[in-house]
């Protein structure tokens, strides 16, 4: 499980209202999420997915056709 030290800012009540998390903590939760990828990559990725949804089998490669 990823452990993710932090620290919170609170209001004058005592309420959490932000946290601030190591930068290499923040770049690794991007890439977890999948938000440091660019718009072209996306959009492939949203086309493989509804490829995929409908089996459009015609879009796809066999593995041995890839060596």
């Amino acid at each position: 499980m990823l452990s993710i030290p932090r620290k919170y800012i609170v209001d004058d009540a005592g309420n959490r209202k932000e946290v601030i998390i190591a930068y290499e903590d923040f770049r690794l939760i991007e890439e977890l999420l999948g938000l440091d990828l660019e718009e072209d990559v996306v959009t492939i990725l949203k086309e493989a997915s509804r490829d995929r949804a409908y089996k459009a089998k015609e879009t796809y490669i066999e593995l041995d056709d890839l060596s």
